[in-house]
């Protein structure tokens, strides 16, 4: 960088050597493209309006308006990143209150816990299966899914619940999904708590309420982690093969492809929508929050379920085109109402829920969870 402003090497001369005058001299085709490279890296860097993608391995950079506000950027390449700190997108939250939120003790433990290899068995087993709340069987999570079958076939019960509340799935209906809201998930707890000693009860909703948003973090931050590395893979062979069918050679896959990175997109949102619940005063606003949160997180469901290996299995083996097509339009209305949800929840985080945050909690120095 340092040949933009590189000077005479006259002793005592202090004229710099210009663009044109260092084009004019050097016949090196290699030195002119580090010159070229050198003066447009340093004019990137010097403007705030740029930033390169924090990808190492993409050479991209954005420009946009420089704003106090978080701003999702979508870059080519596949990242997802904030332009003010260049870290994974994490609307409706402020850079602040991400970097607050990880820095409470209970989110270290588990990072910490995870580079522990010792403990990695119990770790994966924590993080990876739920026991059956109808017959305490293990089971794994591995499609990033919250719909869990406690499947006769290895020796389980044949339930279906909620990985994340342990409900029965049958109630997880759009007019009784509630499975976000912290007073419906561990109102019996608190009520536990109020029968054993009543002068503790604020104490000990608080802890609960740290453990219910950090649970729900840590549950979309491994969900996320096992649809890039399981699921994905396996859509897009089952994408391979419905191509292979002939009566859907001229029906376009691509919305296959484009409902899965709905779903991570949608996911990532929700992680962080925790993140946001967890400095959020109790009020008629956190109400309306977890009201629009809980739509976007039934839908974002819904189109999981249609994405499952099953689901397809039956188009390849039906071959229907017309039920195919039924199909697909499902899917399409369903990421479309996922953006729209996902989109009036950050609008609404922004110029109305914000006013509801509880700065005494952000501005502690230290933190009771």
């Amino acid at each position: 960088m340092s040949c933009i402003k590189a000077k005479c090497p006259q002793k005592g001369c202090t004229c710099i050597v210009y663009e044109n005058f260092f084009k004019k001299f050097s016949k090196d085709e290699n030195a002119l493209a580090k010159f070229k490279r050198a003066i447009y890296n340093n004019f990137i860097t010097q403007n705030k309006a740029f930033k390169k993608c924090p990808n190492e391995e993409c050479d991209l950079y954005v420009r946009l308006k420089v704003s106090s506000l978080p701003i999702e950027v979508y870059c080519p390449c596949g990242a997802t990143y904030c332009f003010l700190c260049l870290k994974e997108a994490h609307l409706p939250c402020s850079c602040d209150l991400v970097e607050r939120f990880m820095s409470l003790p209970k989110i270290k433990e588990f990072e910490s816990k995870n580079e522990n290899t010792e403990n990695y068995d119990k770790i994966w087993i924590e993080m990876n299966t739920k026991q059956c709340p109808n017959c305490n069987q293990r089971i794994q999570k591995s499609w990033g899914c919250n719909y869990m079958l406690c499947d006769r076939r290895a020796g389980g019960c044949g339930k279906a619940f909620c990985y994340v509340c342990e409900t029965d799935w049958e109630k997880h209906t759009e007019e009784n999904f509630s499975c976000n809201k912290y007073r419906e998930a561990l109102r019996h707890r608190v009520e536990e708590a109020n029968r054993i000693q009543k002068n503790l009860n604020d104490e000990i909703e608080r802890n609960f309420r740290n453990d219910f948003h950090i649970k729900r973090y840590l549950n979309y931050k491994n969900s996320i982690y096992a649809c890039k590395t399981i699921f994905e893979r396996k859509l897009k062979e089952k994408v391979e093969l419905l191509k292979n069918v002939k009566e859907f050679e001229k029906i376009d896959m691509r919305f296959i492809l484009e409902a899965f990175n709905t779903i991570i997109d949608s996911k990532r949102t929700l992680k962080y929508t925790y993140i946001f619940g967890f400095f959020l005063r109790n009020s008629e606003q956190r109400q309306f929050f977890e009201h629009l949160q809980g739509l976007l997180e039934y839908f974002t469901e819904h189109l999981h379920r249609l994405l499952l290996e099953d689901n397809l299995d039956f188009y390849i083996i039906l071959k229907n085109r017309e039920e195919f097509l039924k199909y697909k339009q499902n899917i399409v209305d369903t990421f479309g109402a996922i953006k729209k949800y996902k989109n009036n929840l950050i609008i609404d985080a922004e110029d109305n829920f914000s006013r509801d945050l509880d700065y005494d909690i952000i501005n502690q120095k230290e933190c009771s969870c």
